[in-house]
């Protein structure tokens, strides 16, 4: 989750274009932005865990690069979030990330049903079990794994021989023709590694998702590093001819065929919540039409996700089954 380091005592307000200049100059000099913890991954691809990885929906996301995260400019759209549309405001119009998005920046699966269930709060015998490990003794005791958390030392020990346990180069690898058991085991591993940490890339991994474009270090030559009020000047100027609110048209061919999936179409437009375990966030496409190629006609009435389920945290969370919770 992202953290918000503020130079300021409190974010200013979004600004219309018609602000006097010492408005605009106070606005300019508030320098607060997002932070966010990041991690390399310790793990390594490995052919003998495509399988599995597949099974799961996550083999292309394996396959993207690390990204380099402009705070600077997340910060600056952040700012026209809002929460009761679930949509960015800008000059130009709202815009969100959609179905569409995800499914062909990341390779990720948008069918299925919700992500929910039970969640245990037996967290570290959960983790014990699948791994086959039991010593969390021989951590300090604020490393201990509490719940919905995982020492990745712990983790990454687990596959290396004693020798290189404390050496931070060295990646835990999985021997060729590694029996079943162990490369379940290692996949597992592996996938929890991966939504831990920054992503990575490795060649000859076949076809790749469309965020693969965005891999390495990228930087707008007419924005300051590192600025926020540079992005924000610059989201103030948006104009219509700036935007190309249809980025996928002429790259279909060359996606996974997951991205192409005949039924991911109609799926794209589902207008209702979003859920995972507790979280709930709606979802309406009818705000943003032009993002999919479709006349923009006046935006229908709210969504609404009650405030109660924004306020639901997974800390000190019983054995609750969040599919009968989420129900109605």
């Amino acid at each position: 989750m992202p953290r918000r380091q503020v130079r300021s005592n409190e974010a200013p307000p979004l600004l219309t274009r018609n602000a006097d200049h010492a408005s605009t100059r106070a606005y300019d000099m508030a320098e607060f932005r997002l932070r966010a913890r990041s991690r390399h991954m310790s793990f390594t691809y490995d052919d003998q865990i495509q399988p599995i990885l597949s099974r799961f929906g996550l083999d292309h996301i394996a396959r993207l690069g690390s990204m380099r995260i402009d705070w600077p400019l997340i910060t600056a759209l952040v700012e026209r979030w809002r929460r009761e549309t679930h949509t960015f405001h800008l000059p130009i119009g709202e815009m969100t990330p959609t179905l569409e998005d995800v499914c062909y920046l990341l390779g990720l699966p948008v069918d299925g049903e919700p992500i929910t269930g039970i969640s245990d709060d037996n967290w570290s015998g959960e983790v014990v079990e699948v791994f086959g490990e039991d010593d969390w003794d021989t951590f300090p005791p604020r490393r201990l794994p509490g719940t919905y958390h995982l020492n990745p030392e712990w983790l990454r020990r687990i596959f290396l021989p004693a020798n290189l346990v404390g050496n931070p180069d060295v990646r835990p690898v999985l021997a060729l023709n590694s029996p079943p058991e162990l490369v379940t085991r290692y996949a597992q591993a592996f996938m929890l590694d991966l939504f831990g940490s920054a992503r990575y890339f490795q060649n000859g991994l076949g076809q790749r998702p469309f965020g693969v474009k965005w891999v390495g270090e990228h930087h707008f030559g007419d924005v300051p590093r590192g600025s926020v009020a540079a992005y924000r000047r610059q989201f103030e100027k948006l104009r219509q001819g700036e935007v190309n609110w249809t980025p996928y048209e002429d790259i279909e061919d060359e996606l996974p065929e997951l991205c192409r999936a005949p039924n991911n179409k109609e799926l794209f437009f589902y207008e209702g919540p979003l859920i995972w375990f507790w979280i709930v966030e709606g979802y309406t496409t009818r705000r943003v039409m032009r993002q999919f190629h479709k006349l923009q006609t006046v935006p229908p009435p709210l969504l609404t996700v009650e405030d109660h389920f924004h306020e639901i945290k997974h800390s000190g969370l019983s054995n609750d089954d969040w599919e009968l919770v989420h129900a109605e």
